[in-house]
């Protein structure tokens, strides 16, 4: 970018203590779920149709808890409450989301319980994050180099391409049962 740039684009620099947090995650219990993908690429949305199907639809079980107690985000969660006691705290079968990358979370044999990965068009969770940024209020950055620094995959959670193909070359082979990849538009 031949401008300077104020929008830190070293994920290190944010989530450098949630990196060195998610080393001590807690293993995937038999009952856990387990929502991955990359950040705008639909998670809140996944989130709230897993709540609803795990409370057998009853929309009255769920509506007067906000979606963050009834999944929480990994990297939200760590970021305030490292010592992982929300984790232990949450009632079978817990669900939970998160954005980082597979060499942050802990092995997942596909036998512990579930795993959903969400894949979404790039150029959708690109236009989408540049206006989540823009919504944040942090700071502005206009689109052509906000695009750039997406494409090059120097946002806060990396290549969006490594995120998805790593995923896929680890699960995406069929030979884990319990794992299941959802792309959509």
């Amino acid at each position: 970018i031949g401008r300077s740039v104020t929008l830190s684009t070293t994920p290190s620099a944010i989530i450098r203590d949630t990196i060195s947090a998610s080393q001590v995650l807690p293993d995937f219990g038999p009952t856990d779920i387990w929502i991955c993908g990359y950040p705008k690429s639909g998670n809140t949305w996944l989130s709230e149709i897993v709540s609803l199907i795990m409370a057998d639809g009853v929309v009255d079980r769920v509506r007067d808890r906000p979606i963050s107690e009834r999944v929480p985000n990994i990297f939200n969660t760590l970021t305030h409450n490292p010592n992982y006691g929300w984790f232990e705290g949450l009632t079978d079968p817990r669900i939970t989301d998160n954005h980082l990358e597979l060499k942050y979370l802990p092995r997942f044999e596909g036998k512990e319980g579930k795993m959903i990965y969400i894949m979404r068009n790039p150029k959708d969770v690109c236009v989408s994050y540049y206006h989540f940024h823009d919504m944040m209020g942090i700071p502005a950055i206009d689109w052509d180099d906000f695009c750039q620094l997406f494409l090059d995959g120097h946002l806060i959670n990396g290549d969006w391409l490594s995120h998805v193909t790593d995923f896929w070359l680890a699960y995406g082979t069929g030979n884990h049962p319990n794992v299941l990849f959802i792309a959509y538009e």
